[in-house]
Formats: C-alpha cells, sequence, structure tokens
C-alpha cells in the first residue's frame, strides 16, 4: 500500500488479497483511520449480503415445498380446468407453499431468539463487570503480551451455553472480557461473518468471536484491544485453548 485508498485498501484486506506484511500495516492502520474502519465496515457487509443472496435454498425446505406443491396438485380433478378451477389450484398450492414457510419462518424465529439470549447475556455480563467480582482458581489465557492482566475468572451460563469466563485490564483501565466453549458461539443477525467468525459493534461495546481450537468471544469498548488480541492469535503468540 504505497498511497492512501481506503475504498481499493480495504477491498483487498476482507478478500484476504494483501501480502501478510500488507495486513499487518493495513491493521495498525485502521487504530487510526475511521474512514478505512468505516469502509471496511461496508465491504464486509456488502460481502456478507452477496453470498447469502447467492445461497440455495435449504433441502428441507425444498422438499417440503415441492411436497406441499404435489400434495395440492393431487387434489385437482381429471377434468379439463376451468377458469374458475385454475384459480382455485392456484390458491390451494400459495396456501399449502404459504404454510410451509410459515414454520420456516417459526424456526427461525426461535433460533434467532436463542441466539440473541446467548450474546445479550455475555454483552451485559461485560457491561456489569460482573466477572470482576468472581476469582475462581481455573487455568487461563495468557493476555499478557498485550499488557493485559487477569482480574477475574469464573464458569457461567450464556443463555444456553456454558463457558468459562476471563476478565482483563490494561494499567490504563482498558477492559476485555473473553468467554471460551466447546462450541462456536450463535452470530447474531446484524454480525458480519469473518474468515473464522463474525464480529459485531452494539453501542459502546465491540464483539469479536473466533472458532479456532477454542471457539471465544472476546467483548471490549476499545476497539484496539480486539484488533491485536486478533493478531496475536494469528502468530500463535497468544493462545486460546
Amino acid at each position: 500500500m504505497t498511497a492512501h485508498q481506503p475504498d481499493h485498501d480495504a477491498a483487498a484486506y476482507v478478500t484476504g488479497t494483501m501480502t501478510p506484511s500488507e495486513r499487518e500495516r493495513f491493521e495498525a492502520h485502521l487504530l487510526t483511520c475511521e474512514t478505512c474502519w468505516r469502509e471496511v465496515g461496508l465491504d464486509r457487509e456488502g460481502r456478507r449480503l452477496a453470498e447469502s443472496a447467492r445461497e440455495t435454498a435449504p433441502a428441507a425446505l425444498r422438499e417440503s415445498v415441492r411436497a406441499a406443491v404435489l400434495a395440492a396438485a393431487s387434489d385437482r380433478p381429471a377434468s379439463p380446468p376451468t377458469p374458475i378451477r385454475r384459480r382455485q389450484d392456484r390458491l390451494r398450492v400459495l396456501a399449502a407453499v404459504a404454510a410451509v414457510f410459515a414454520l420456516l419462518v417459526a424456526g427461525v424465529v426461535a433460533r434467532s431468539t436463542s441466539s440473541l439470549s446467548t450474546i445479550d447475556a455475555a454483552m451485559t455480563a461485560y457491561a456489569q463487570s460482573q466477572i470482576e467480582a468472581h476469582h475462581e482458581p481455573m487455568p487461563a489465557p495468557d493476555l499478557g503480551p498485550l499488557g493485559m492482566a487477569r482480574v477475574g475468572a469464573t464458569h457461567m451460563q450464556l443463555g444456553t451455553m456454558d463457558v468459562e469466563a476471563f476478565a482483563y485490564r490494561t494499567d490504563t483501565g482498558s477492559r476485555l472480557t473473553l468467554f471460551m466453549a466447546d462450541e462456536p458461539f450463535p452470530m447474531p443477525p446484524d454480525a458480519t461473518p469473518t474468515t473464522d467468525g463474525w464480529d459485531m459493534s452494539h453501542d459502546d461495546m465491540h464483539l469479536m468471536t473466533g472458532d479456532g481450537s477454542k471457539p471465544f468471544l472476546a467483548i471490549s469498548s476499545d476497539m484496539g484491544l480486539l484488533i491485536s488480541l486478533q493478531q496475536e492469535v494469528d502468530l500463535g503468540k497468544v493462545q486460546l485453548a
């Protein structure tokens, strides 16, 4: 990157076409450039929408719709259809398909509610400094390379997920809470997919997940801490396991 080109550099960063050294320099640049940070967010959202738009319908949905259409069609009489009969057939098929989609939407809403309850619980724990009130004797990831010291640790439940929770603080008072589980953390609808997880912002909180050897969710009001954490994890200097 020889010139400041927010749109070009953000696109290269999101699509992964930068060299490792270019990526490292750009991530350092992101800490001080609001324009580039905004472009990265826009590119990620556009990529997410493009990918979701080209996804095929789930197999279960295709089969359910096909069965509903066939069932509706089987009720038709063998005599040639009149205009009224054709209209009734179309209404019957539409009603059957609508019923299938209603069941699908109900299932999606239920899953989304469950996902949000888990992430909402994590954000509440961070906002209220709940982890700092517990000091269970349990092994914790060493975030010393990032200038962070552990100030709390506990086992807890976020929604339906059992997690290990650790609170860290820097010398300047910046906070980071790390949740670790045996399964990936559910992605809220407004989150942005990343290479190995997702990230999002809510009020003054920033959230980042990773699905490495041990899935994790990190929350901090300091975006720089999360970027540094991801860099150290990628370089192998911080082990989250």
